[in-house]
Protein backbone atom coordinates (compact mmCIF):
# COMPACT_ATOMS: atom_id res chain seq x y z
CA UNK A 1 0.00 0.00 0.00
CA UNK A 2 1.24 3.47 -0.88
CA UNK A 3 1.99 5.44 2.29
CA UNK A 4 3.35 8.67 0.84
CA UNK A 5 3.06 10.55 -2.42
CA UNK A 6 5.26 13.57 -3.17
CA UNK A 7 3.26 15.81 -5.52
CA UNK A 8 5.33 18.92 -4.88
CA UNK A 9 7.58 20.22 -7.63
CA UNK A 10 9.21 23.60 -8.04
CA UNK A 11 9.35 23.18 -11.82
CA UNK A 12 5.75 22.38 -12.77
CA UNK A 13 2.15 22.02 -11.75
CA UNK A 14 1.17 18.38 -12.10
CA UNK A 15 -1.83 17.45 -14.25
CA UNK A 16 -3.73 14.25 -13.63
CA UNK A 17 -3.70 11.48 -14.60
CA UNK A 18 0.03 11.00 -14.37
CA UNK A 19 2.63 8.29 -14.18
CA UNK A 20 4.37 7.94 -10.82
CA UNK A 21 7.28 5.79 -9.79
CA UNK A 22 6.68 3.70 -6.69
CA UNK A 23 9.44 2.04 -4.70
CA UNK A 24 8.49 0.41 -1.46
CA UNK A 25 5.56 2.34 -0.01
CA UNK A 26 6.50 5.70 -1.49
CA UNK A 27 5.68 7.21 -4.90
CA UNK A 28 7.05 10.21 -6.77
CA UNK A 29 5.43 11.77 -9.90
CA UNK A 30 7.31 11.13 -13.11
CA UNK A 31 5.28 12.80 -15.85
CA UNK A 32 1.77 13.87 -16.68
CA UNK A 33 0.01 11.99 -19.47
CA UNK A 34 -0.38 13.67 -22.83
CA UNK A 35 -3.47 13.00 -24.93
CA UNK A 36 -1.47 10.43 -26.93
CA UNK A 37 -0.25 8.81 -23.69
CA UNK A 38 -3.80 8.56 -22.40
CA UNK A 39 -5.14 7.05 -25.62
CA UNK A 40 -2.35 4.46 -25.72
CA UNK A 41 -2.90 3.56 -22.06
CA UNK A 42 -6.65 3.18 -22.54
CA UNK A 43 -6.17 0.98 -25.61
CA UNK A 44 -3.61 -1.30 -23.98
CA UNK A 45 -5.53 -1.44 -20.71
CA UNK A 46 -8.59 -2.66 -22.60
CA UNK A 47 -6.62 -5.39 -24.39
CA UNK A 48 -5.02 -6.47 -21.12
CA UNK A 49 -8.26 -6.63 -19.11
CA UNK A 50 -10.13 -8.38 -21.92
CA UNK A 51 -7.48 -11.08 -22.12
CA UNK A 52 -7.09 -11.40 -18.35
CA UNK A 53 -10.81 -11.86 -17.79
CA UNK A 54 -11.11 -14.48 -20.53
CA UNK A 55 -8.14 -16.51 -19.30
CA UNK A 56 -9.25 -16.35 -15.67
CA UNK A 57 -11.93 -18.81 -16.71
CA UNK A 58 -9.22 -21.44 -17.17
CA UNK A 59 -8.23 -20.98 -13.52
CA UNK A 60 -11.86 -21.27 -12.40
CA UNK A 61 -12.23 -24.46 -14.42
CA UNK A 62 -9.04 -25.92 -12.93
CA UNK A 63 -10.15 -25.12 -9.39
CA UNK A 64 -13.51 -26.80 -9.97
CA UNK A 65 -11.79 -29.88 -11.34
CA UNK A 66 -9.39 -29.84 -8.38
CA UNK A 67 -12.33 -30.04 -5.97
CA UNK A 68 -13.74 -32.99 -7.92
CA UNK A 69 -10.36 -34.74 -7.95
CA UNK A 70 -9.83 -34.26 -4.19
CA UNK A 71 -13.27 -35.69 -3.44
CA UNK A 72 -12.55 -38.70 -5.67
CA UNK A 73 -9.34 -39.33 -3.70
CA UNK A 74 -11.32 -39.05 -0.46
CA UNK A 75 -13.72 -41.73 -1.68
CA UNK A 76 -10.75 -43.95 -2.50
CA UNK A 77 -9.60 -43.83 1.13
CA UNK A 78 -10.24 -47.31 2.65
CA UNK A 79 -10.87 -45.74 6.06
CA UNK A 80 -13.82 -43.74 4.75
CA UNK A 81 -17.35 -44.74 5.67
CA UNK A 82 -19.39 -43.37 2.79
CA UNK A 83 -22.70 -41.69 3.64
CA UNK A 84 -25.64 -41.06 1.33
CA UNK A 85 -24.37 -37.55 0.66
CA UNK A 86 -21.55 -38.86 -1.55
CA UNK A 87 -23.74 -38.97 -4.67
CA UNK A 88 -25.03 -35.47 -4.00
CA UNK A 89 -21.48 -34.19 -3.68
CA UNK A 90 -20.40 -35.92 -6.89
CA UNK A 91 -23.32 -34.36 -8.76
CA UNK A 92 -22.59 -30.93 -7.26
CA UNK A 93 -18.91 -31.02 -8.18
CA UNK A 94 -19.58 -32.22 -11.71
CA UNK A 95 -22.22 -29.54 -12.21
CA UNK A 96 -19.71 -26.90 -11.10
CA UNK A 97 -17.05 -28.24 -13.44
CA UNK A 98 -19.35 -28.55 -16.45
CA UNK A 99 -20.74 -25.05 -15.85
CA UNK A 100 -17.25 -23.56 -15.81
CA UNK A 101 -16.34 -25.45 -19.01
CA UNK A 102 -19.47 -24.12 -20.68
CA UNK A 103 -18.67 -20.57 -19.52
CA UNK A 104 -15.12 -20.96 -20.83
CA UNK A 105 -16.28 -21.72 -24.36
CA UNK A 106 -19.22 -19.30 -24.37
CA UNK A 107 -17.18 -16.34 -23.11
CA UNK A 108 -14.56 -16.81 -25.82
CA UNK A 109 -17.25 -17.32 -28.48
CA UNK A 110 -19.18 -14.18 -27.53
CA UNK A 111 -15.99 -12.16 -27.16
CA UNK A 112 -14.72 -13.14 -30.61
CA UNK A 113 -18.13 -12.23 -32.08
CA UNK A 114 -18.06 -8.77 -30.50
CA UNK A 115 -14.35 -7.93 -30.75
CA UNK A 116 -11.99 -9.25 -33.38
CA UNK A 117 -8.71 -10.48 -31.88
CA UNK A 118 -6.14 -10.92 -34.61
CA UNK A 119 -7.15 -12.12 -38.08
CA UNK A 120 -10.47 -14.00 -38.48
CA UNK A 121 -10.63 -14.89 -34.79
CA UNK A 122 -14.37 -15.65 -34.88
CA UNK A 123 -14.03 -18.02 -37.85
CA UNK A 124 -10.99 -19.73 -36.32
CA UNK A 125 -12.89 -20.27 -33.08
CA UNK A 126 -16.04 -21.61 -34.75
CA UNK A 127 -13.98 -23.96 -36.93
CA UNK A 128 -12.04 -25.18 -33.91
CA UNK A 129 -15.20 -26.01 -31.91
CA UNK A 130 -16.86 -27.74 -34.87
CA UNK A 131 -13.75 -29.86 -35.36
CA UNK A 132 -13.73 -30.77 -31.65
CA UNK A 133 -17.33 -31.89 -31.84
CA UNK A 134 -16.57 -34.10 -34.83
CA UNK A 135 -13.23 -35.57 -33.81
CA UNK A 136 -13.16 -35.67 -29.99
CA UNK A 137 -15.79 -37.99 -28.46
CA UNK A 138 -14.94 -36.87 -24.91
CA UNK A 139 -15.62 -33.20 -25.66
CA UNK A 140 -18.79 -34.02 -27.63
CA UNK A 141 -20.13 -36.19 -24.80
CA UNK A 142 -19.54 -33.63 -22.06
CA UNK A 143 -20.89 -30.75 -24.16
CA UNK A 144 -24.12 -32.74 -24.55
CA UNK A 145 -24.06 -33.89 -20.92
CA UNK A 146 -23.86 -30.29 -19.74
CA UNK A 147 -27.02 -29.49 -21.73
CA UNK A 148 -28.68 -32.60 -20.27
CA UNK A 149 -27.93 -31.69 -16.65
CA UNK A 150 -28.99 -28.09 -17.25
CA UNK A 151 -32.45 -29.11 -18.42
CA UNK A 152 -33.21 -32.74 -17.60
CA UNK A 153 -31.42 -34.75 -14.88
CA UNK A 154 -28.30 -35.00 -12.71
CA UNK A 155 -25.13 -36.40 -14.32
CA UNK A 156 -23.91 -39.23 -12.05
CA UNK A 157 -25.78 -42.49 -12.48
CA UNK A 158 -23.82 -44.92 -10.31
CA UNK A 159 -21.00 -45.00 -7.79
CA UNK A 160 -19.36 -48.18 -6.55
CA UNK A 161 -16.58 -48.66 -4.00
CA UNK A 162 -15.04 -52.10 -3.86
CA UNK A 163 -12.34 -53.13 -1.38
CA UNK A 164 -9.91 -55.12 -3.48
CA UNK A 165 -7.33 -55.84 -0.80
CA UNK A 166 -5.73 -54.59 2.36
CA UNK A 167 -5.65 -50.81 2.15
CA UNK A 168 -7.03 -50.65 -1.39
CA UNK A 169 -10.34 -49.39 -2.77
CA UNK A 170 -11.48 -49.46 -6.40
CA UNK A 171 -13.87 -46.63 -7.13
CA UNK A 172 -16.09 -46.36 -10.19
CA UNK A 173 -18.31 -43.37 -11.02
CA UNK A 174 -20.37 -43.97 -14.13
CA UNK A 175 -23.44 -43.04 -16.10
CA UNK A 176 -25.33 -45.19 -18.60
CA UNK A 177 -26.34 -44.19 -22.11
CA UNK A 178 -29.73 -45.92 -21.98
CA UNK A 179 -30.66 -43.97 -18.83
CA UNK A 180 -29.45 -40.67 -20.30
CA UNK A 181 -31.43 -41.13 -23.51
CA UNK A 182 -34.59 -42.28 -21.71
CA UNK A 183 -34.53 -39.24 -19.41
CA UNK A 184 -33.91 -36.48 -21.93
CA UNK A 185 -37.67 -35.78 -22.21
CA UNK A 186 -37.41 -35.42 -26.00
CA UNK A 187 -35.48 -32.20 -25.49
CA UNK A 188 -34.52 -31.17 -29.00
CA UNK A 189 -30.83 -30.40 -28.39
CA UNK A 190 -29.91 -33.46 -26.36
CA UNK A 191 -27.06 -35.62 -27.74
CA UNK A 192 -26.82 -33.71 -31.03
CA UNK A 193 -23.00 -33.58 -30.86
CA UNK A 194 -22.17 -37.03 -29.50
CA UNK A 195 -24.99 -38.85 -31.34
CA UNK A 196 -25.59 -40.84 -28.18
CA UNK A 197 -28.00 -43.79 -28.42
CA UNK A 198 -29.42 -46.26 -25.91
CA UNK A 199 -26.81 -48.77 -27.09
CA UNK A 200 -23.78 -46.53 -26.44
CA UNK A 201 -23.05 -48.32 -23.15
CA UNK A 202 -21.50 -47.07 -19.90
CA UNK A 203 -19.25 -44.05 -19.41
CA UNK A 204 -16.41 -43.92 -16.87
CA UNK A 205 -16.81 -40.36 -15.57
CA UNK A 206 -13.57 -40.33 -13.55
CA UNK A 207 -11.27 -41.06 -16.48
CA UNK A 208 -13.31 -38.99 -18.94
CA UNK A 209 -13.29 -35.94 -16.66
CA UNK A 210 -9.50 -36.23 -16.45
CA UNK A 211 -9.26 -36.45 -20.24
CA UNK A 212 -11.49 -33.39 -20.65
CA UNK A 213 -9.37 -31.32 -18.27
CA UNK A 214 -6.24 -32.31 -20.22
CA UNK A 215 -7.92 -31.34 -23.50
CA UNK A 216 -8.98 -27.94 -22.15
CA UNK A 217 -5.51 -27.03 -20.89
CA UNK A 218 -3.24 -28.61 -23.48
CA UNK A 219 -5.37 -28.13 -26.59
CA UNK A 220 -8.01 -25.44 -26.07
CA UNK A 221 -5.67 -23.38 -23.89
CA UNK A 222 -2.93 -23.40 -26.52
CA UNK A 223 -5.45 -22.61 -29.25
CA UNK A 224 -6.86 -19.54 -27.48
CA UNK A 225 -3.35 -18.40 -26.52
CA UNK A 226 -2.31 -18.62 -30.18
CA UNK A 227 -5.11 -16.18 -31.06
CA UNK A 228 -4.54 -13.77 -28.18
CA UNK A 229 -0.75 -13.98 -28.06
CA UNK A 230 0.31 -11.99 -31.15
CA UNK A 231 -2.06 -9.00 -30.57
CA UNK A 232 -1.01 -8.92 -26.90
CA UNK A 233 2.69 -8.63 -27.73
CA UNK A 234 2.43 -4.89 -28.37
CA UNK A 235 0.50 -4.44 -25.10
CA UNK A 236 3.09 -6.51 -23.22
CA UNK A 237 5.93 -4.38 -24.63
CA UNK A 238 4.03 -1.15 -23.84
CA UNK A 239 3.78 -1.94 -20.12
CA UNK A 240 7.29 -3.43 -20.05
CA UNK A 241 8.66 -0.11 -21.34
CA UNK A 242 6.97 1.69 -18.42
CA UNK A 243 8.74 -0.66 -16.04
CA UNK A 244 12.04 0.19 -17.69
CA UNK A 245 11.31 3.92 -17.29
CA UNK A 246 10.53 3.37 -13.60
CA UNK A 247 13.79 1.51 -12.99
CA UNK A 248 15.74 4.23 -14.79
CA UNK A 249 14.14 6.84 -12.51
CA UNK A 250 14.35 5.06 -9.16
CA UNK A 251 16.48 1.93 -9.61
CA UNK A 252 15.79 -1.79 -9.26
CA UNK A 253 12.45 -2.72 -7.72
CA UNK A 254 10.69 0.48 -8.80
CA UNK A 255 7.20 0.22 -10.28
CA UNK A 256 5.22 2.48 -12.55
CA UNK A 257 1.74 3.33 -11.24
CA UNK A 258 -1.04 5.50 -12.61
CA UNK A 259 -2.21 8.31 -10.34
CA UNK A 260 -5.69 9.29 -11.49
CA UNK A 261 -6.28 12.10 -9.00
CA UNK A 262 -4.74 13.66 -5.91
CA UNK A 263 -6.77 15.86 -3.58
CA UNK A 264 -6.10 17.38 -0.19
CA UNK A 265 -8.77 18.60 2.19
CA UNK A 266 -8.33 20.45 5.50
CA UNK A 267 -9.40 18.52 8.57
CA UNK A 268 -9.85 19.37 12.21
CA UNK A 269 -7.08 20.93 14.27
CA UNK A 270 -4.92 21.68 11.25
CA UNK A 271 -4.92 18.14 9.94
CA UNK A 272 -4.85 17.56 6.18
CA UNK A 273 -6.63 14.60 4.59
CA UNK A 274 -5.39 13.23 1.26
CA UNK A 275 -7.37 11.25 -1.29
CA UNK A 276 -5.26 9.49 -3.91
CA UNK A 277 -6.77 7.38 -6.68
CA UNK A 278 -4.21 5.03 -8.17
CA UNK A 279 -4.16 2.06 -10.54
CA UNK A 280 -1.56 -0.68 -10.48
CA UNK A 281 -0.20 -1.29 -13.96
CA UNK A 282 0.70 -4.83 -15.05
CA UNK A 283 4.40 -5.60 -15.17
CA UNK A 284 4.38 -8.83 -17.21
CA UNK A 285 1.17 -8.96 -19.26
CA UNK A 286 1.60 -12.52 -20.49
CA UNK A 287 2.35 -13.85 -17.01
CA UNK A 288 -0.60 -12.04 -15.42
CA UNK A 289 -2.98 -13.16 -18.17
CA UNK A 290 -1.75 -16.74 -17.88
CA UNK A 291 -0.06 -17.21 -21.27
CA UNK A 292 3.34 -18.92 -21.30
CA UNK A 293 5.74 -17.91 -24.04
CA UNK A 294 7.86 -20.75 -25.43
CA UNK A 295 11.02 -19.75 -27.34
CA UNK A 296 11.31 -21.21 -30.84
CA UNK A 297 14.46 -23.36 -31.17
CA UNK A 298 17.08 -21.83 -33.42
CA UNK A 299 16.85 -24.89 -35.69
CA UNK A 300 13.21 -23.99 -36.48
CA UNK A 301 13.84 -20.34 -37.32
Amino acid sequence: MMQSFDSSSPQQQWRYPLYAVQKGNNAVPLRSLSEDDLQSLQRHNKLYFDARNRFRLFEIMKRNYGEWERFIKTLEDPKLRVSGDAMTELDRLMLNFLSSVNALFNHFKVHFCRFAVGDDSKKKFDDYVRNLEKTNPTYAFFADLRDFVQHCELPVGHMQRAETGAGKVTLTVTTEASWLVENCSNWRRTWRRSRLTKDSGWFDLISMMKDLRHLLIEDFGKFTASIYGPPLLETHNFFASLDIDAEKAKGDGALMVLVESFESQPGEKGAVHFQIRTSVLPRDVFKEVGITLTPIPASQL
